[in-house]
């Protein structure tokens, strides 16, 4: 995954790393997540997860 600031790594766990270790954008901060329906398609049950990590992490989340 990447974004803002830089690379968020290619699994959860390195996704959750970068929210809590000063990696990019310090939350709170709002991610517009374009194409969303791709993933919901391909990979309902990884974006539901990815969701609440971003949740968690107090990230809003706008789903195009």
């Amino acid at each position: 995954m990447n974004g803002p600031g830089g690379y968020y790594g290619a699994n959860l766990d390195a996704l959750k790393d970068c929210l809590r270790g000063n990696f990019g954008p310090v939350a709170p901060f709002t991610l517009t997540w374009h194409n969303s329906s791709s993933a919901e398609t391909v990979v309902p049950e990884a974006m539901a997860e990815v969701l609440r990590v971003l949740r968690a992490a107090k990230v809003t989340t706008h789903l195009t």
